[in-house]
Protein backbone atom coordinates (compact mmCIF):
# COMPACT_ATOMS: atom_id res chain seq x y z
CA UNK A 1 0.00 0.00 0.00
CA UNK A 2 3.31 2.70 0.12
CA UNK A 3 2.72 3.46 -3.40
CA UNK A 4 5.24 6.28 -4.28
CA UNK A 5 3.29 9.45 -6.05
CA UNK A 6 5.16 12.31 -7.73
CA UNK A 7 6.49 14.64 -4.84
CA UNK A 8 5.52 18.23 -5.10
CA UNK A 9 9.06 20.28 -5.18
CA UNK A 10 8.90 23.96 -3.91
CA UNK A 11 11.46 25.13 -6.24
CA UNK A 12 9.82 24.61 -9.42
CA UNK A 13 9.30 28.32 -10.31
CA UNK A 14 13.20 29.22 -9.08
CA UNK A 15 14.16 26.32 -12.16
CA UNK A 16 13.13 29.04 -14.88
CA UNK A 17 15.17 29.40 -17.90
CA UNK A 18 17.71 32.22 -17.51
CA UNK A 19 21.12 33.17 -18.85
CA UNK A 20 24.29 30.32 -17.52
CA UNK A 21 25.53 31.05 -14.36
CA UNK A 22 27.29 29.45 -11.44
CA UNK A 23 26.62 29.56 -7.34
CA UNK A 24 29.66 31.54 -7.01
CA UNK A 25 28.48 34.29 -9.48
CA UNK A 26 24.73 34.00 -8.50
CA UNK A 27 23.56 37.22 -7.22
CA UNK A 28 20.11 36.41 -6.16
CA UNK A 29 18.13 32.89 -5.79
CA UNK A 30 17.04 32.71 -9.36
CA UNK A 31 20.08 32.90 -11.09
CA UNK A 32 21.59 30.07 -7.96
CA UNK A 33 18.53 27.52 -9.43
CA UNK A 34 19.74 28.42 -12.83
CA UNK A 35 22.81 27.05 -11.70
CA UNK A 36 21.49 24.04 -10.57
CA UNK A 37 19.06 23.04 -12.99
CA UNK A 38 21.75 23.17 -15.68
CA UNK A 39 23.63 20.72 -13.62
CA UNK A 40 20.65 18.07 -13.35
CA UNK A 41 19.92 18.71 -17.37
CA UNK A 42 23.88 17.80 -17.66
CA UNK A 43 23.40 14.90 -15.52
CA UNK A 44 25.94 15.75 -13.06
CA UNK A 45 23.61 15.04 -9.81
CA UNK A 46 26.91 15.62 -7.68
CA UNK A 47 27.25 18.85 -8.96
CA UNK A 48 24.00 20.01 -8.75
CA UNK A 49 23.80 18.73 -5.04
CA UNK A 50 26.95 20.93 -3.93
CA UNK A 51 25.29 23.86 -6.12
CA UNK A 52 22.26 23.45 -3.90
CA UNK A 53 23.55 23.49 -0.68
CA UNK A 54 25.78 26.44 -1.58
CA UNK A 55 22.25 28.20 -2.70
CA UNK A 56 21.09 28.15 0.74
CA UNK A 57 22.15 31.47 1.77
CA UNK A 58 20.83 32.83 -1.04
CA UNK A 59 16.87 31.79 -0.08
CA UNK A 60 14.99 34.40 1.63
CA UNK A 61 11.44 33.57 1.88
CA UNK A 62 10.36 30.25 3.80
CA UNK A 63 9.31 28.73 0.46
CA UNK A 64 12.90 29.48 -1.36
CA UNK A 65 14.27 27.73 2.42
CA UNK A 66 11.98 24.81 2.06
CA UNK A 67 12.25 24.15 -1.35
CA UNK A 68 16.15 23.89 -1.61
CA UNK A 69 16.22 21.88 1.54
CA UNK A 70 13.62 19.30 -0.62
CA UNK A 71 15.71 19.98 -4.08
CA UNK A 72 18.53 18.64 -1.34
CA UNK A 73 16.87 15.85 -0.61
CA UNK A 74 15.68 14.87 -3.61
CA UNK A 75 19.28 14.73 -5.21
CA UNK A 76 21.07 12.82 -1.99
CA UNK A 77 17.87 10.04 -2.65
CA UNK A 78 19.12 9.94 -6.38
CA UNK A 79 22.03 9.72 -5.25
CA UNK A 80 21.30 6.75 -3.03
CA UNK A 81 22.51 8.94 0.28
CA UNK A 82 19.00 7.75 2.30
CA UNK A 83 20.32 9.39 5.33
CA UNK A 84 21.24 12.83 4.00
CA UNK A 85 18.32 12.84 2.48
CA UNK A 86 16.41 12.17 4.74
CA UNK A 87 18.04 14.94 7.01
CA UNK A 88 17.46 17.75 4.52
CA UNK A 89 13.71 16.84 4.47
CA UNK A 90 14.02 17.45 8.20
CA UNK A 91 15.63 20.62 7.26
CA UNK A 92 12.68 21.59 5.11
CA UNK A 93 10.19 21.03 7.73
CA UNK A 94 12.01 23.01 10.35
CA UNK A 95 11.00 25.95 8.30
CA UNK A 96 8.38 27.75 9.71
CA UNK A 97 5.33 29.32 7.85
CA UNK A 98 4.91 26.36 4.89
CA UNK A 99 1.12 25.12 4.00
CA UNK A 100 0.37 21.70 6.07
CA UNK A 101 -0.50 20.30 2.80
CA UNK A 102 2.77 21.21 1.10
CA UNK A 103 4.38 19.63 4.27
CA UNK A 104 3.09 16.37 3.97
CA UNK A 105 4.81 16.33 0.67
CA UNK A 106 8.15 16.74 2.42
CA UNK A 107 6.56 13.67 4.93
CA UNK A 108 6.09 11.60 2.12
CA UNK A 109 9.53 12.55 0.61
CA UNK A 110 11.09 11.15 3.77
CA UNK A 111 8.88 8.16 3.60
CA UNK A 112 10.23 7.00 -0.25
CA UNK A 113 13.48 7.09 1.63
CA UNK A 114 12.92 4.01 3.41
CA UNK A 115 12.43 0.56 1.85
CA UNK A 116 8.80 -0.21 2.19
CA UNK A 117 9.10 -4.36 3.35
CA UNK A 118 12.32 -3.78 5.25
CA UNK A 119 11.40 -0.46 7.06
CA UNK A 120 7.41 -0.68 7.43
CA UNK A 121 7.75 0.57 11.05
CA UNK A 122 10.05 4.22 10.00
CA UNK A 123 7.35 4.39 7.48
CA UNK A 124 4.78 3.99 9.28
CA UNK A 125 5.69 6.12 12.32
CA UNK A 126 6.72 8.91 9.54
CA UNK A 127 3.15 8.71 8.89
CA UNK A 128 1.95 9.31 12.19
CA UNK A 129 3.97 12.18 12.40
CA UNK A 130 2.20 13.79 9.36
CA UNK A 131 -1.14 12.74 10.66
CA UNK A 132 -0.67 15.36 13.16
CA UNK A 133 -0.40 18.32 11.20
CA UNK A 134 -3.78 20.53 9.93
CA UNK A 135 -3.67 18.66 6.45
CA UNK A 136 -6.92 19.34 4.29
CA UNK A 137 -8.84 16.04 4.08
CA UNK A 138 -7.57 14.86 0.82
CA UNK A 139 -4.58 14.80 2.07
CA UNK A 140 -5.49 13.29 5.52
CA UNK A 141 -6.97 10.59 3.83
CA UNK A 142 -3.61 10.34 1.57
CA UNK A 143 -1.52 9.85 5.22
CA UNK A 144 -3.86 7.51 6.49
CA UNK A 145 -4.02 5.25 3.42
CA UNK A 146 -0.21 5.42 3.80
CA UNK A 147 -0.17 4.54 7.55
CA UNK A 148 -2.55 2.02 7.11
CA UNK A 149 -0.62 0.37 4.28
CA UNK A 150 2.78 0.40 6.79
CA UNK A 151 0.42 -1.08 9.47
CA UNK A 152 -0.50 -4.01 7.10
CA UNK A 153 3.12 -4.75 6.31
CA UNK A 154 3.80 -4.57 10.37
CA UNK A 155 0.74 -7.15 11.18
CA UNK A 156 -1.23 -4.00 12.72
CA UNK A 157 -4.62 -4.89 10.56
CA UNK A 158 -6.20 -3.85 13.56
CA UNK A 159 -4.65 -0.18 13.27
CA UNK A 160 -4.70 -0.07 9.61
CA UNK A 161 -8.87 -0.94 10.13
CA UNK A 162 -9.02 1.79 12.14
CA UNK A 163 -7.13 3.98 9.53
CA UNK A 164 -9.45 2.81 6.47
CA UNK A 165 -12.52 3.46 8.65
CA UNK A 166 -11.50 6.65 9.48
CA UNK A 167 -10.79 7.71 5.30
CA UNK A 168 -14.47 6.78 5.02
CA UNK A 169 -16.04 8.70 8.19
CA UNK A 170 -13.53 11.78 6.40
CA UNK A 171 -15.70 14.63 5.06
CA UNK A 172 -14.26 15.55 1.96
CA UNK A 173 -12.61 12.66 1.34
CA UNK A 174 -12.85 11.55 -2.08
CA UNK A 175 -15.36 8.71 -3.46
CA UNK A 176 -12.03 7.42 -5.05
CA UNK A 177 -10.48 7.51 -1.70
CA UNK A 178 -13.65 5.95 -0.28
CA UNK A 179 -13.35 3.08 -3.26
CA UNK A 180 -9.56 1.99 -2.41
CA UNK A 181 -10.15 2.03 1.57
CA UNK A 182 -13.16 -0.03 0.92
CA UNK A 183 -11.25 -2.66 -1.25
CA UNK A 184 -8.38 -2.56 0.95
CA UNK A 185 -10.35 -3.08 3.84
CA UNK A 186 -11.70 -6.40 1.99
CA UNK A 187 -7.89 -7.53 0.91
CA UNK A 188 -7.53 -7.32 4.57
CA UNK A 189 -10.65 -9.62 5.35
CA UNK A 190 -9.74 -12.23 2.76
CA UNK A 191 -6.41 -12.33 4.02
CA UNK A 192 -8.09 -13.02 7.91
CA UNK A 193 -10.35 -15.78 5.59
CA UNK A 194 -13.37 -13.70 6.49
CA UNK A 195 -14.36 -13.99 3.12
CA UNK A 196 -18.43 -12.64 3.80
CA UNK A 197 -17.22 -9.33 5.04
CA UNK A 198 -14.69 -8.92 2.29
CA UNK A 199 -17.52 -9.04 -0.34
CA UNK A 200 -19.58 -6.97 0.87
CA UNK A 201 -16.20 -4.46 1.47
CA UNK A 202 -15.50 -5.16 -2.36
CA UNK A 203 -19.13 -4.39 -3.56
CA UNK A 204 -19.06 -0.98 -2.24
CA UNK A 205 -15.39 -0.43 -3.46
CA UNK A 206 -16.77 -1.48 -7.19
CA UNK A 207 -20.44 1.04 -6.64
CA UNK A 208 -18.11 4.07 -6.15
CA UNK A 209 -16.53 5.54 -9.19
CA UNK A 210 -12.66 5.06 -8.91
CA UNK A 211 -11.17 6.06 -12.90
CA UNK A 212 -7.77 5.62 -11.53
CA UNK A 213 -5.62 2.73 -13.84
CA UNK A 214 -4.77 -0.16 -11.68
CA UNK A 215 -1.59 -1.17 -12.44
CA UNK A 216 -1.21 -3.94 -10.34
CA UNK A 217 -4.18 -5.82 -8.60
CA UNK A 218 -6.94 -4.66 -10.10
CA UNK A 219 -9.59 -5.21 -7.35
CA UNK A 220 -11.00 -8.37 -9.31
CA UNK A 221 -7.88 -10.28 -7.95
CA UNK A 222 -9.63 -9.50 -4.44
CA UNK A 223 -12.66 -10.69 -4.84
CA UNK A 224 -11.62 -13.80 -6.91
CA UNK A 225 -9.65 -15.11 -3.57
CA UNK A 226 -12.58 -14.49 -1.97
CA UNK A 227 -14.44 -16.53 -3.83
CA UNK A 228 -11.97 -19.04 -3.93
CA UNK A 229 -12.51 -18.93 0.00
CA UNK A 230 -15.97 -19.90 -0.11
CA UNK A 231 -15.25 -22.70 -2.75
CA UNK A 232 -16.58 -21.16 -5.33
CA UNK A 233 -14.13 -21.61 -7.77
CA UNK A 234 -15.87 -21.64 -11.40
CA UNK A 235 -17.32 -17.71 -10.66
CA UNK A 236 -13.60 -16.97 -9.14
CA UNK A 237 -12.12 -17.98 -12.55
CA UNK A 238 -14.33 -16.45 -14.65
CA UNK A 239 -13.75 -13.36 -13.00
CA UNK A 240 -10.30 -13.62 -13.29
CA UNK A 241 -10.23 -14.20 -16.85
CA UNK A 242 -12.15 -11.01 -17.85
CA UNK A 243 -9.00 -9.49 -16.50
CA UNK A 244 -6.02 -11.76 -17.67
CA UNK A 245 -7.64 -12.17 -20.87
CA UNK A 246 -8.12 -8.08 -21.87
CA UNK A 247 -4.89 -6.97 -23.80
CA UNK A 248 -6.35 -3.21 -23.35
CA UNK A 249 -5.13 -3.98 -19.35
CA UNK A 250 -1.72 -3.40 -18.01
CA UNK A 251 0.34 -6.49 -17.98
CA UNK A 252 1.41 -6.55 -14.41
CA UNK A 253 -2.68 -6.61 -13.42
CA UNK A 254 -3.02 -9.15 -16.30
CA UNK A 255 -0.22 -11.30 -14.65
CA UNK A 256 -1.94 -11.00 -11.28
CA UNK A 257 -5.12 -12.54 -12.70
CA UNK A 258 -3.07 -15.37 -14.80
CA UNK A 259 -1.19 -16.53 -11.09
CA UNK A 260 -4.57 -16.55 -9.07
CA UNK A 261 -6.11 -18.61 -11.51
CA UNK A 262 -2.82 -21.12 -12.32
CA UNK A 263 -3.19 -21.33 -8.76
CA UNK A 264 -7.31 -21.93 -8.49
CA UNK A 265 -7.20 -24.78 -11.43
CA UNK A 266 -3.62 -26.15 -9.59
CA UNK A 267 -5.96 -26.23 -6.31
CA UNK A 268 -8.74 -28.20 -7.85
CA UNK A 269 -6.44 -30.66 -9.65
CA UNK A 270 -6.91 -29.27 -13.01
CA UNK A 271 -2.63 -29.05 -13.74
CA UNK A 272 -3.06 -29.44 -17.88
CA UNK A 273 -5.19 -26.23 -17.98
CA UNK A 274 -2.72 -24.49 -15.12
CA UNK A 275 -0.33 -25.26 -17.76
CA UNK A 276 -1.71 -24.18 -20.65
CA UNK A 277 -2.72 -20.61 -18.74
CA UNK A 278 0.75 -20.51 -17.30
CA UNK A 279 2.18 -20.17 -21.20
CA UNK A 280 -0.39 -17.88 -21.38
CA UNK A 281 1.07 -16.18 -18.96
CA UNK A 282 5.19 -16.28 -20.58
CA UNK A 283 3.78 -14.50 -23.63
CA UNK A 284 2.55 -11.46 -21.59
CA UNK A 285 3.54 -8.28 -23.33
CA UNK A 286 6.32 -6.24 -21.43
CA UNK A 287 6.39 -3.75 -23.77
CA UNK A 288 2.39 -2.54 -24.14
CA UNK A 289 1.48 1.31 -25.12
CA UNK A 290 -1.99 1.98 -23.10
CA UNK A 291 -4.74 3.51 -24.01
CA UNK A 292 -6.16 5.29 -21.19
CA UNK A 293 -9.81 5.14 -22.59
CA UNK A 294 -9.91 1.34 -23.54
CA UNK A 295 -7.96 0.43 -19.88
CA UNK A 296 -10.93 2.11 -17.66
CA UNK A 297 -13.50 0.58 -20.43
CA UNK A 298 -11.79 -3.14 -19.45
CA UNK A 299 -11.89 -2.14 -15.60
CA UNK A 300 -15.67 -1.87 -16.26
CA UNK A 301 -15.96 -4.80 -17.89
CA UNK A 302 -14.17 -7.12 -14.42
CA UNK A 303 -16.05 -4.23 -12.26
CA UNK A 304 -18.95 -5.97 -13.90
CA UNK A 305 -17.86 -9.46 -14.11
CA UNK A 306 -17.10 -9.04 -10.33
CA UNK A 307 -20.74 -7.76 -9.39
CA UNK A 308 -22.34 -10.11 -11.59
CA UNK A 309 -20.28 -13.16 -10.08
CA UNK A 310 -21.11 -11.75 -6.72
CA UNK A 311 -24.26 -11.34 -7.14
CA UNK A 312 -25.18 -14.74 -7.94
CA UNK A 313 -23.16 -16.04 -4.67
CA UNK A 314 -26.24 -14.12 -3.12
CA UNK A 315 -28.38 -14.98 -4.60
CA UNK A 316 -27.61 -19.14 -3.90
CA UNK A 317 -27.28 -18.29 -0.35
CA UNK A 318 -30.51 -16.70 0.01
CA UNK A 319 -29.59 -13.29 0.14
CA UNK A 320 -32.16 -11.42 -3.09
CA UNK A 321 -32.05 -7.80 -2.32
CA UNK A 322 -28.27 -7.51 -2.04
CA UNK A 323 -27.72 -9.73 -5.47
CA UNK A 324 -30.46 -7.34 -6.98
CA UNK A 325 -28.27 -4.46 -5.50
CA UNK A 326 -25.07 -5.68 -6.51
CA UNK A 327 -26.21 -6.45 -10.25
CA UNK A 328 -28.36 -3.50 -10.58
CA UNK A 329 -24.73 -1.56 -9.65
CA UNK A 330 -23.66 -3.18 -13.00
CA UNK A 331 -25.79 -0.94 -14.97
CA UNK A 332 -23.91 2.13 -13.38
CA UNK A 333 -20.73 1.59 -14.25
CA UNK A 334 -19.24 3.41 -17.07
CA UNK A 335 -18.56 2.14 -20.65
CA UNK A 336 -20.22 -0.93 -19.75
CA UNK A 337 -20.61 -3.62 -22.83
CA UNK A 338 -23.63 -4.81 -24.33
CA UNK A 339 -23.35 -7.96 -23.17
CA UNK A 340 -22.25 -7.59 -19.67
CA UNK A 341 -25.48 -4.74 -19.67
CA UNK A 342 -27.59 -7.56 -20.94
CA UNK A 343 -26.67 -10.04 -18.41
CA UNK A 344 -26.88 -7.44 -15.75
CA UNK A 345 -30.35 -7.36 -16.99
CA UNK A 346 -31.33 -10.78 -16.97
CA UNK A 347 -30.41 -11.48 -13.60
CA UNK A 348 -31.98 -8.55 -12.67
CA UNK A 349 -35.45 -9.79 -14.16
CA UNK A 350 -34.58 -13.35 -12.70
CA UNK A 351 -34.65 -12.19 -8.90
CA UNK A 352 -37.15 -9.79 -9.25
CA UNK A 353 -38.94 -12.73 -11.12
CA UNK A 354 -38.38 -15.18 -8.17
CA UNK A 355 -39.20 -12.13 -5.33
CA UNK A 356 -42.98 -12.11 -6.89
CA UNK A 357 -42.03 -8.71 -9.01
CA UNK A 358 -43.77 -8.89 -12.01
CA UNK A 359 -43.96 -6.23 -13.39
CA UNK A 360 -39.78 -5.22 -13.00
CA UNK A 361 -39.01 -8.46 -14.14
CA UNK A 362 -40.89 -7.95 -17.16
CA UNK A 363 -39.31 -4.97 -17.90
CA UNK A 364 -35.81 -6.02 -17.43
CA UNK A 365 -36.43 -9.19 -20.01
CA UNK A 366 -37.91 -6.63 -22.56
CA UNK A 367 -34.66 -4.46 -22.17
CA UNK A 368 -32.36 -7.41 -23.17
CA UNK A 369 -34.53 -8.31 -25.92
CA UNK A 370 -34.84 -4.65 -27.61
CA UNK A 371 -31.06 -5.08 -27.08
CA UNK A 372 -30.13 -5.67 -30.60
CA UNK A 373 -25.95 -6.01 -29.51
CA UNK A 374 -26.79 -8.23 -26.87
CA UNK A 375 -25.63 -11.89 -27.50
CA UNK A 376 -28.31 -14.24 -28.74
CA UNK A 377 -28.31 -16.77 -26.38
CA UNK A 378 -29.12 -13.80 -23.72
CA UNK A 379 -31.97 -12.24 -25.78
CA UNK A 380 -33.41 -15.82 -26.52
CA UNK A 381 -33.28 -16.61 -22.44
CA UNK A 382 -35.30 -13.07 -21.82
CA UNK A 383 -37.47 -13.69 -24.46
CA UNK A 384 -38.35 -17.44 -22.84
CA UNK A 385 -38.89 -15.73 -19.70
CA UNK A 386 -41.52 -13.53 -21.19
CA UNK A 387 -43.34 -16.21 -23.09
CA UNK A 388 -43.70 -17.61 -19.68
CA UNK A 389 -44.94 -15.31 -17.96
CA UNK A 390 -47.52 -13.91 -21.00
Amino acid sequence: MHTRIGPVLFVVAALSVLSPTSVQAAENFEEAMQAVSEAMLAHDLEKALSLTRAAHTLAETPEEHCGTYVLEGSLCERLKRNVEAREAFRAALAVEGIDPDKRFSVYMLITFTYDSTEEAAAIQATYAEALKEDLSPPWRCVALAGFAGACEQEGEHGAALAAYDEILRTEGATPEQKARAHEAIGDIHVEQEEYEKALEDYVKALTLPDAAIRMFKPICCGVGKALMGLGRHAEARQVLLTCAENEDLPTPARDTAFWLLIDSLEEQGAAEEAGQLEKQRWELDSDQKLDRDLVLKAQSDYKAASLLAIGRHYKDTGRGEAALAACEAILELPGISPDRKSRALLAIGALHLEQGNRDEARKAFERVVQMEEAPAEVREEAQAHLDEMD
